[in-house]
C-alpha cells in the first residue's frame, strides 16, 4: 500500500489497511476525516489535503494580521492515505502537549483572538477571496491562476485552525466551567448542564432561516410545490424566461445561493457546491414546509430564554470570585462554540473559489487536447496540473484520468476500518490527554444491543433509524425517524426539522451535528465509531441523548 501524495493503485479486491508507523495509531473520522468521508481525488489529496494537515502545526501565526495560540499537534506523519481514504493520526507529539497547558492559559489571560478573528480576519480572508476570483474573471494567466490556488490552500488552512481551535477551546472550558459551578451546577441543571451553550444566533441558522421563509414561500403559494419534485429546481434555476408564479421565487432562491451556496458536504473539491447542484436545497424546502416544522428564529428565541433563565438562577447560587470565575469561564466557552459554527460557514466560502480557478485551468487544458472536459482536472496531481499548466508538452492524460476516475468509484465499494490497528487492545497505549482516544475506544465497544457514544444533546426517542451516507440519501428520512450518520455539516441541517434524534460515528460536544442537535431540541449521541455499520437502515432504536447511549432492538 502507498500513502500520500502518490495516485495508488490498489484494488477493492486487493485492499489491505495496515499501519505505515509501526505503534502509530489512525482514526478515519477524527479531525478533518469528519469532512473526508469518500475516496480522495487525485488534486485535492496532493493540492489541499497536506496544506491542511499542516495548518494545525503552523497556522495561527498571523496570516491575516493577528496571533492565535498555538495547539498541540501530532507526531509525523499526521496523516495517511489509505486506498484512497483519509486517516489521522492520533499519537500527539510529546513536546507540544507538555507546552500546552501555560501556553494554552496565557493566550487566554491575554484573551481576544476571537474578537480578532472576527473584528479583522473575517474582513482580510473575504477580501483575498474577492481578489482570486477577479483573477478569474479576467482571465488571469495559468501561472497567477497557480499562484492564487496557492495562496488560497494557506488562507482555507488558517481558517481551518480557527475552526480547530474553537473546538478544541470549548471541551476543556465546558469542563472547567462544571468544576466552578460544582452541586450548584448539577442541582440547577441536572443531566441538561449543555443548556447553557444553546439559544445563540450563528451564520448557519441564519442561513436555515433563510430556507425556512422560502419554504413558507413554498407552502402558501399554489404551484410552487411541483418545482421541489427531483430535478425540477435545477431546471428552474436555468430558465431564462419568465415561469409564471414561479419567477419570484427563482429570484429569491437565487438570492439565497449568491449568500450560502458555497456550502459543501465534504471538503474534498471535487464535489460540487451547493449553488452548482441545488438538488439538496430542494430537499432542505420539502424538510421544511411540513407542518411539523419549526422555525429557526423562533427555536433560537425560545432556547435563549431557557440559557438566560437557567444561568441567572445559577449565578444567583455563585458568590464572590467563584461567581466572577463562572462567568468569564461561561463567557468564553460561548463565544468559542459561536465561533466554531461561524468558522465552519467562512471556510466553506473558499470552495466555490478553488472550483473556479481550477475549472479555469482545466478548460485551458481541455482546450489542449489534454483533458476530455475541464472537470477532469480534478483527477490529476498538483505535479501534473503545473507541468501541464504551463507547457504544451503535446501529452494527453484523457486515458489516466479514466482509469484514475474508476479506481475512485470502486473504492467506495471498500468499508474501511474506523481505526487502524482494528485490535482494542492496541489502543491500551493511546493517547490520554488532551483527547483521551484510550477511553473512547474501549467506551465505543458495543455490545450486542447497546452503542456507546457522547452525550451530546438530552432526551430519550424511540423510532425508526435511518441510515444516511450523502446528501443524495436526503429523501429518505421520513418525519420522526432518528438521523443516523457518519458525521453531519451544515448542508444537514435541515434534516434536523424532520429528524426525531441524531447519532453520529464521529463527533463531540463542540460538532456541528451537536450543536445544532441541541438548538432544535432533540437527543443526540455522537462519537459512536460504529453506529452506520453496526445499526441496520431500518431498525428500531431507543437513542438516550442524557446517557449516551442507543439500544438496539
Amino acid at each position: 500500500m502507498r500513502l500520500s501524495a502518490e495516485i495508488q493503485t490498489v484494488v477493492p479486491s486487493e485492499a489491505v489497511w495496515e499501519s505505515p508507523v509501526p505503534g502509530a495509531h489512525w482514526l478515519r473520522t477524527w479531525r478533518l476525516g469528519e469532512w473526508l468521508r469518500e475516496p480522495l481525488s487525485p488534486l485535492f489529496e496532493t493540492l489541499l489535503l497536506p496544506v491542511l494537515t499542516k495548518g494545525r502545526e503552523h497556522s495561527g501565526s498571523g496570516r491575516f494580521g493577528f496571533r492565535m495560540p498555538r495547539a498541540w499537534h501530532m507526531q509525523r506523519p499526521s496523516y495517511m492515505v489509505a486506498n484512497g481514504y483519509f486517516f489521522a493520526r492520533a499519537d500527539p507529539d510529546p513536546l507540544s502537549v507538555f507546552l500546552l497547558p501555560p501556553r494554552f492559559l496565557f493566550s487566554e489571560l491575554r484573551g481576544g483572538w476571537v474578537d480578532r478573528w472576527e473584528q479583522q480576519g473575517i474582513r482580510a480572508y473575504i477580501d483575498r477571496l474577492e481578489g482570486y476570483g477577479r483573477l478569474v474573471e479576467s482571465a488571469g494567466s495559468s501561472v497567477d491562476l497557480l499562484h492564487a490556488l496557492d495562496q488560497l490552500a494557506l488562507d482555507v488552512a488558517e481558517v481551518w485552525y480557527v475552526l480547530s481551535l474553537a473546538s478544541g477551546g470549548a471541551a476543556p472550558l465546558m469542563q472547567f466551567l462544571r468544576g466552578v459551578g460544582g452541586r450548584e451546577l448539577r442541582d440547577v441543571l441536572g443531566e441538561d448542564q449543555l443548556i447553557l451553550y444553546r439559544g445563540f444566533w450563528t451564520r448557519a441558522l441564519e442561513a436555515q432561516q433563510s430556507v425556512f421563509l422560502l419554504a413558507q414561500e413554498v407552502s402558501s403559494t399554489p404551484g410552487l410545490e411541483g418545482w421541489l419534485e427531483e430535478g425540477s429546481l435545477p431546471r428552474l434555476l436555468r430558465e431564462p424566461q419568465e415561469v409564471g408564479v414561479a419567477t419570484d421565487f427563482r429570484q429569491r432562491v437565487l438570492q439565497h445561493l449568491a449568500l450560502y451556496g458555497h456550502e459543501t458536504s465534504v471538503l474534498d473539491f471535487v464535489t460540487p457546491t451547493l449553488a452548482e447542484n441545488p438538488g439538496p436545497l430542494a430537499i432542505a424546502l420539502r424538510c421544511y414546509c411540513s407542518p411539523q416544522a419549526a422555525e429557526p428564529a423562533r427555536t433560537v428565541e425560545r432556547l435563549q430564554e431557557e440559557r438566560e433563565a437557567a444561568t441567572e438562577k445559577l449565578r444567583g447560587l455563585l458568590r464572590g470570585p467563584r461567581r466572577l470565575l463562572f462567568d468569564s469561564l461561561l463567557k468564553r466557552g460561548q463565544r468559542y462554540a459561536v465561533a466554531r459554527e461561524d468558522s465552519v460557514f467562512y471556510l466553506q466560502m473558499g470552495w466555490p473559489v478553488f472550483r473556479a480557478l481550477l475549472l479555469a485551468l482545466g478548460r485551458r487544458l481541455a482546450e489542449k487536447g489534454t483533458l476530455a472536459a475541464p472537470e477532469d482536472v480534478f483527477y490529476l496531481t498538483t505535479g501534473e496540473l503545473h507541468v501541464h499548466a504551463l507547457h504544451r508538452l503535446g501529452q494527453k492524460l484523457v486515458r489516466e484520468v479514466a482509469e484514475r476516475k474508476a479506481r475512485r468509484e470502486a473504492r467506495r465499494q471498500l468499508t474501511p476500518p474506523v481505526r487502524i490497528p482494528a485490535e482494542a487492545s492496541a489502543w491500551a497505549s493511546a493517547m490520554r490527554w488532551p483527547v483521551n482516544l484510550r477511553q473512547l475506544c474501549a467506551e465505543t465497544e458495543s455490545t450486542a444491543s447497546v452503542i456507546q457514544g457522547t452525550a451530546a444533546s438530552p432526551g430519550r426517542v424511540r423510532a425508526l433509524a435511518r441510515v444516511l451516507t450523502s446528501p443524495a440519501e436526503f429523501d429518505r428520512l421520513e418525519e420522526g425517524e432518528v438521523l443516523v450518520a457518519v458525521a453531519t455539516t451544515p448542508t444537514w441541517t435541515p434534516l434536523f426539522a424532520r429528524a426525531s434524534a441524531v447519532v453520529t460515528d464521529v463527533g463531540a460536544i463542540s460538532s456541528h451535528s451537536s450543536i445544532v442537535a441541541r438548538e432544535y431540541g432533540i437527543p443526540a449521541v455522537v462519537g459512536t465509531q460504529q453506529a452506520t455499520r453496526v445499526i441496520r437502515d431500518g431498525q428500531m432504536v431507543t437513542v438516550d441523548g442524557t446517557a449516551g447511549r442507543v439500544h438496539l432492538e
